[in-house]
């Protein structure tokens, strides 16, 4: 059986021709950007891709190639009504004819872009994510909590290089009034893809040290419209309203609101404008103070003056007022005199009275007791006498019985009888162990002393 086959050349031919039938004509093609490229040339290669609904997986995907002569118009043109440059993730509607190359396969040559499609697709994300913030309950958290009466110690999120960063600190450090504002910088990216991570990551860096500051400001100052498109991110602006202190924002744009200033506490439009709301705020105080000190003063004026009035009044009736204190207390005191006086003497009659009683009641009392006291010492005194005595006597029983035991114990007693005593250096021996052959010991007898050398020892 014969096949009949064609070669791979003429495969793709086929194919090109019948895309080319197939697609006679420009298209319009709905896509995301995958990834973009723009060549040193001028030319810009995009992979544009189409997703799941609502999911990551990708289910179509193809190359595109805008030309450098159509780029360089398209590329301006685009920006200044989207505000936007091209980007990866970003939907777009081209208009682009097909190619189909035998080498290099299916791609799209961008003719066109609509950026009115671009448009309503990033207003419908931003619609989204203002959404979602509302149903989390979190779209105002921010605005909720109460600013301090004086803003003093801010957390700046910003680029150090940022020239609105400059000014900010500037106009703080150099206000006509000396007031005093401690500022510490959380450096971020304010543009580009690490602009979400990195502002996250300031806010993080805050709140290990919230006790610190009074406010966070997220300024900016300046910078292309385009660059706007990086603070509508949902996960940036869910970090901002959920902060425990105010955030104020100075991001640089006159017309526009991005959803980080939707959400944050205040939004103002420069790094200028939120230097000079916090020197306001603080003038405002200083003049609310001030104010107050002199409401106090014209009060206490008017207090001590009410109290000089009243006093003055006061000093006129002191004399009328003592002289009817003096003559009402004259009169209690002769009063209380009489009063005194009387009782005086019935008390002295009744205490009269009273220590003759206790006179009587106590000699009597006192006859008794001395003489049972009397009897009571006379037989203490018979039977000291008669205890004394047998004691003595107990004492010297006890010292001849001593004495007779003492001479009995008398070594001299002892020698009496015929017994000895012998002695090496001066210390009596009582263990033949205590002596060695050759030693010269002493005998003690009665009547005289003998001298002998060891020659044996037995036990």
């Amino acid at each position: 059986m014969d096949i009949k086959a064609i070669s791979l050349s003429e495969l793709n031919e086929n194919l090109k021709l019948s895309i080319k039938a197939a697609f006679p004509h420009n298209i319009w093609v709905v896509a995301e950007i995958g990834e973009i490229k723009e060549n040193n040339n001028g030319h810009c290669y995009l992979d544009l891709i189409e997703k799941e609904q609502n999911a990551t997986h990708i289910k179509a995907k193809v190359k595109a190639t805008i030309w450098s002569f159509t780029y360089r118009m398209l590329k301006p043109y685009f920006k200044s009504l989207t505000g936007q440059s091209l980007k990866e993730g970003m939907k777009i509607m081209i208009n682009a004819s097909i190619e189909y190359h035998e080498l290099y396969g299916l791609s799209l040559n961008v003719k066109d872009i609509d950026p009115n499609y671009t448009i309503g697709d990033l207003e419908r994300q931003r619609n989204e994510i203002i959404r979602k913030l509302t149903e989390e309950g979190v779209f105002d958290m921010n605005k909720e909590i109460p600013l301090p009466l004086v803003i003093q110690r801010i957390a700046v999120i910003s680029s150090e290089t940022a020239a609105g960063y400059g000014d900010f600190i500037n106009h703080l450090e150099n206000n006509p009034y000396g007031y005093k504002i401690k500022c510490k910088l959380f450096s971020a990216h304010m543009q580009g893809e690490h602009t979400e991570t990195s502002i996250i990551d300031a806010f993080e860096r805050i709140h290990a040290e919230l006790s610190n500051f009074d406010i966070v400001t997220i300024i900016r100052g300046g910078g292309a419209q385009s660059d706007l498109s990086y603070f509508d991110n949902y996960w940036l602006a869910y970090h901002c309203a959920q902060f425990p202190i105010p955030v104020f924002t100075g991001i640089g744009h006159e017309q526009d609101d991005s959803i980080v200033d939707m959400v944050a506490h205040t939004r103002l439009k420069t790094p200028t404008a939120v230097a000079d709301f916090i020197i306001n705020r603080m003038l405002s105080f200083e003049s609310q103070i001030d104010a107050l000190a002199h409401n106090l003063t014209s009060l206490t004026n008017n207090i001590l003056k009410d109290e000089n009035h009243q006093l003055a009044m006061m000093v006129l009736r002191i004399p009328t007022l003592v002289n009817e204190t003096l003559n009402k207390k004259y009169k209690e005191i002769q009063k209380y005199t009489f009063n005194f006086r009387s009782n005086i003497q019935k008390s002295i009659f009744n205490n009269i009275q009273s220590v003759d009683a206790f006179k009587h009641n106590l000699q009597y009392k006192s006859n008794h007791k001395i003489n049972r006291n009397s009897h009571d010492v006379h037989l203490y005194v018979n039977s000291l006498d008669n205890k004394s005595k047998r004691m003595f006597q107990n004492q010297i029983n006890k010292l001849t019985l001593y004495e007779n035991i003492i001479q009995l114990s008398n070594p001299e007693h002892i020698l009496n009888k015929g017994y000895s005593i012998t002695i090496w250096n001066n210390v009596p021996i009582k263990d033949i162990k205590n002596v060695s052959h050759g030693d010269i010991i002493e005998t003690r007898l009665v009547k005289g002393r003998l001298l002998s050398k060891i020659i044996d020892k037995k036990t």
